[in-house]
């Protein structure tokens, strides 16, 4: 009963969600389905067709398909029965399509390799932070020659573009989804900034453009009577 009741719950994370979080809500999903069918049926289904096998019971534990249920990046679950950690073993491979056996970037019901994506994508992500500040810094002496109507803005963008990127690649895989809300207002923020700055600079520009001028209009003037 408890299954069929968590089989209930929803198949995808929030919108905020990595696809790392997305996948392991649908693992979530067919995890539960293949614990109800065990209850059910009083075996785990075998992993040749098991997705075939939790549809062709009595009440469908999982939705129509004729292949096996595939993660957010189009890789098929691996399932595997009986299994090295408990009585079955089902995770993706996650986004470079090797099965590293639920390490690396392999998603599983306990989450996602946090020291592989440390590795991988973290560093890159505090180099573009630095770099963002260094070049608004830069672009801030260009103030001393040049009118700071256009530095502040330029910098103020360099800033920010450095901020958005540099934040995503920061930001969690996914499986614990508060650690990501600090840098999702922080991306927010500096899209935001980012537009108003765009605008200060195009009005500056604008506001700049040489006058166009006109030939004056030249004026007859009456023979003098």
């Amino acid at each position: 009963m408890i299954w069929g009741i968590l089989l209930l719950l929803p198949q995808s994370a929030g919108a905020w969600s990595s696809e790392a979080s997305r996948t392991r809500m649908d693992i979530k999903h067919v995890f539960y389905a293949i614990e109800l069918y065990r209850d059910e049926v009083g075996n785990y289904p075998e992993p040749a067709r098991y997705w075939l096998a939790l549809q062709e019971t009595p009440v469908p534990y999982l939705q129509q398909t004729n292949s096996p249920p595939v993660d957010r990046w189009g890789h098929p679950l691996v399932y595997r029965y009986p299994g090295r950690r408990g009585s079955f073993d089902l995770y993706s491979v996650g986004p470079d399509g090797i099965d590293h056996d639920g390490g690396h970037d392999d998603v599983s019901l306990e989450g996602v390799n946090d020291g592989f994506h440390w590795k991988a994508t973290w560093p890159t992500g505090r180099l573009i932070l630095r770099l963002g500040i260094a070049l608004a810094l830069g672009v801030c002496l260009l103030g001393f020659v040049s009118p700071w109507r256009f530095v502040i803005p330029v910098a103020g963008m360099i800033l920010c573009a450095g901020t958005i990127i540099g934040c995503r690649l920061l930001m969690h895989p996914g499986v614990v989804n508060d650690r990501n809300q600090p840098l999702q207002l922080c991306i927010l923020g500096a899209v935001l900034v980012f537009g108003g700055l765009f605008c200060w600079l195009a009005f500056s520009i604008w506001k700049r453009r040489p006058a166009t001028n006109s030939a004056p209009v030249p004026t007859v003037q009456s023979p003098s009577q």
